[in-house]
């Protein structure tokens, strides 16, 4: 793309008007997605989280500045605790991840500007 073309296209989307609600996404998949502190993580599932992230094989882990978004997966659209029975360091770390998904998230966002669960232990190193 030459440096005219760049903007020619640029300049055609500037001009293209944004009018609201022109997306139909009634046919788009969604999902529920729960924020959790990053403080309920061990340094060994933070380690494994990292890694799984950066694993080319697993697309189910991405990691971000502030922490680490988990997708639960759902066979066939049913998302249960045994479909999501994920092997990670430590048994809090899976507990959260089952407990979420027979919630009815599919998505867990550990974050490090998220709110505690009292339930939960917190983490200090």
């Amino acid at each position: 793309m030459t440096p005219q073309s760049l903007a020619d296209s640029r300049n055609q989307n500037a001009e293209m008007p944004h009018k609201q609600g022109w997306i139909d996404f009634s046919q788009a998949e969604t999902y529920r997605a729960v924020a959790i502190s990053t403080g309920h993580l061990s340094r060994a599932d933070r380690q494994m989280l990292t890694a799984r992230a950066h694993d080319q094989q697993d697309n189910m882990v991405l990691q971000r500045p502030t922490g680490w978004f988990v997708k639960l997966y759902a066979p066939d659209g049913d998302i249960t605790a045994q479909s999501n029975a994920l092997t990670f360091q430590s048994s809090q770390l899976n507990a959260v991840l089952i407990e979420a998904a027979a919630a009815g998230f599919q998505l867990v966002e550990f974050d490090a500007d998220a709110g505690c669960i009292d339930d939960l232990q917190v983490y200090d190193d």
